[in-house]
């Protein structure tokens, strides 16, 4: 029993010891650094995960020194990242966080700093928006609008940051001419050459390209690619290539199009940024429509197309893919796919605008609400002003007695009218809500039914590859043949169902067949993960030839894993 004891008091000492240290490398960090703006943001950009998860307990101990500090901006640095954790802990919008936040603008008021006031109304405003509470962002990001103007910008720790909070917001409701403002004040205060930087001077370059203003969107483009070019960041170099490539393209460029887009697809694909990979590959099924190149197109499309998820971010690129795969049958006489293409355009078109119509009804209803702040912060000002003017003289308490109760029944009146629309536009809501989860269902067969099509189609590519191959090789017509079975390389590699695809492909399959992964999981615990894939794909009525493709396997190879897995299970594979 002492030994026990022993070894316990041994660990809490230990611990201790190191929370210690941990303190004492925090406060010794600080004293390093003699500006106050320098401080904040050192703390600010912590990494106050412990061991890589976020303990608020832990983090409460590590930043303790911060609420002693002579500098008042670290106090309240201290709530910020508690509310930054407990949001990360809850991944909701949760009373906890909302109490750091008070406790964080207390903090700034108290200061006398207009400049500290901004974080916290700033970050705040953010965190809502990050769980799209818009309409509980909305009075934030107004009112830290409002103070922006008045400040010197130059003291407040991380600026180029929390403007681009803002910006992101305000790009997110719609509010381009605000997005773009605060993006380039961004600029001028962002790190020289940091990822940063880049990131600011694309997403100017963004907004200049959505409003085809391509002059001023390649500068900010060609801007950030130098700044890609210095730092040797490959990702962005690709990335803006590809968007100059896009201003070629708009402006009739299309061989330098092509080069840059090329380039484009192959950094964006081996560093991950598919949905980058997937616009820029569209943009050259397009240019090969444009060029009569309809065998090329087509493995464009089909490549782009595995990069499709069942979300409406994707509704705009699977528009434009059903009209390039209409323009394409059109034109190598296939009437039957050409008019089903047409009418998957038609419905896609339709669920786009309707999409658009949802987004102005949404984006009209918070200028709505921004009206309606600038309105209530004219009348606090104005009853400001009229409480001083009362004050002045008691032989104006009549008279400011009726105006007060003019106010009052002003203000009834408001309140009556502001519940009657917030009943709208909850009711508004649910049904938008409704209709969202009917969308989302009816969305999910379709994806289902689409992932169907495509394999057949691509089905349809490749034997028509393989054909061709075959009749070039018999034919002697050796560059042909090189050119097709690079085609075809192309078109089977794409075509294959990867780790990652499957795993894509498995969320959407959950969706329209609930309890099917569970149900084999609990009948079969051991199961393999190559199994599932040969279940899953006999399932959806697969013969073994499309099988043997999208697993990357020989025909035969199919037929034997399936008498392996026959004997081991009672499902049907017939195929």
């Amino acid at each position: 029993m002492r030994i026990i004891k022993y070894f316990i008091s041994i660990v809490i000492i230990s611990l201790f010891s190191e929370l210690r240290a941990e303190t004492a490398d925090l406060s010794i960090q600080l004293s390093t650094l003699k500006d106050e703006k320098k401080q904040i943001e050192y703390c600010l950009k912590l990494d106050t995960r412990k061991d890589g998860i976020v303990d608020s307990n832990y983090l409460k101990q590590y930043l303790r020194p911060l609420l002693n500090h002579k500098n008042v901006g670290l106090k309240l640095t201290y709530y910020l990242l508690l509310a930054d954790a407990t949001s990360i802990l809850f991944d909701q919008v949760n009373p906890v966080t909302n109490a750091y936040f008070d406790l964080a603008m207390e903090v700034a008021d108290q200061s006398g700093v207009e400049e500290y006031r901004l974080l916290p109304l700033i970050r705040r405003g953010y965190y809502y928006f990050t769980y799209r509470e818009i309409s509980t962002a909305l009075p934030y990001f107004l009112s830290a609008s409002n103070l922006i103007n008045d400040l010197n910008l130059d003291k407040v720790p991380l600026g180029a940051v929390h403007l681009q909070y803002s910006a992101n917001f305000y790009g997110y409701i719609g509010n381009s001419a605000k997005a773009l403002e605060y993006y380039k004040k961004a600029a001028d205060y962002a790190p020289k050459d940091t990822r940063q930087t880049i990131d600011i001077l694309n997403a100017i370059g963004v907004y200049y390209y959505r409003d085809s203003i391509y002059n001023n969107a390649e500068h900010y483009y060609k801007e950030g690619l130098k700044v890609a070019e210095r730092t040797k960041d490959t990702v962005w170099v690709g990335i803006l290539q590809g968007n100059i490539g896009n201003i070629l393209l708009a402006k009739g460029d299309t061989s330098r199009a092509l080069v840059l887009s090329e380039m484009n697809v192959k950094t964006s694909l081996k560093y991950g940024e598919f949905k980058d990979a997937m616009r820029t590959l569209l943009g050259l099924a397009e240019i090969a429509v444009a060029q009569k190149r309809w065998s090329q197109a087509k493995v464009y499309l089909a490549q782009a197309e595995f990069y499709f998820e069942p979300k409406p971010f994707f509704l705009m690129y699977k528009t434009a893919a059903y009209e390039l795969k209409a323009k394409i049958a059109q034109a190598e006489g296939n009437q039957k796919d050409a008019i089903y293409y047409l009418n998957q355009f038609i419905t896609y078109n339709d669920s786009t605008q309707q999409q658009k119509d949802t987004e102005r009804l949404q984006q009209a209803t918070w200028n709505w609400e921004t009206e309606r702040f600038n309105l209530a912060i004219t009348e606090t000002e104005n009853k400001r002003k009229q409480d001083r003017f009362r004050d002045l003289s008691i032989s104006l308490l009549l008279i400011l007695t009726l105006l007060s109760i003019t106010l009052l029944i002003h203000r009834s009146r408001q309140r009556i009218k502001i519940k009657s629309i917030k009943l709208e536009k909850e009711q508004l809501a649910l049904l938008l809500e409704k209709e969202l989860l009917d969308k989302e269902l009816v969305k999910s067969k379709t994806e289902m039914k689409d992932f169907l099509i495509r394999i057949k189609e691509n089905e349809k590519i490749i034997q028509d590859l393989e054909r061709k191959l075959s009749q070039a090789q018999v034919n002697a017509q050796n560059e042909s043949a090189s050119e097709i079975q690079e085609n075809l390389t192309q078109m089977l590699e794409s075509h294959m169902m990867t780790d990652e695809r499957w795993y894509r492909f498995k969320s959407l399959f959950e969706t329209t067949h609930p309890g099917f992964f569970e149900e084999l999981m609990l009948r079969y615990p051991n199961i393999s993960e190559n199994n599932l894939r040969l279940l899953t794909l006999s399932k959806l009525n697969l013969n073994n030839q499309s099988i043997a493709h999208l697993l990357g396997i020989s025909l035969d190879g199919v037929k034997k894993a399936k008498q392996r897995l026959r004997k081991k299970i009672d499902l049907f594979l017939d195929n």
